[in-house]
């Protein structure tokens, strides 16, 4: 049995998360509509946010921390913490 996606590219449509302290954009592309592992939570951008305004106030909030997430979306907020790590002094 093969598996096969049901991704098609006119399905799918970016969600861009401006992560302004380390001047990256995170570009994911979700589906218009499905469930856990093929849109972008609101939730997540959240977190992702609040990851961004911690290491603002202070710059090695996620130094030598690892990060698992265990969520259901499409790994936001995730990246945003690796992303978050490349500002290690």
């Amino acid at each position: 049995m093969s598996h096969r996606s049901s991704f098609q590219l006119n399905d799918l449509f970016p969600r861009e998360i401006d992560i302004e302290v380390c001047l990256k954009t995170l570009r994911i592309y979700q589906k218009l509509e499905g469930d856990v592992n093929c849109v972008v939570w609101d939730a997540s951008l959240v977190l992702a946010k609040y990851l961004e305004t911690m290491c603002f106030h202070k710059a090695d909030f996620l130094s030598g921390v690892r990060v698992l997430e265990l969520g259901s979306g499409l790994g936001v907020v995730g990246l945003t913490a690796a992303t978050l790590g490349l500002l290690i002094p």
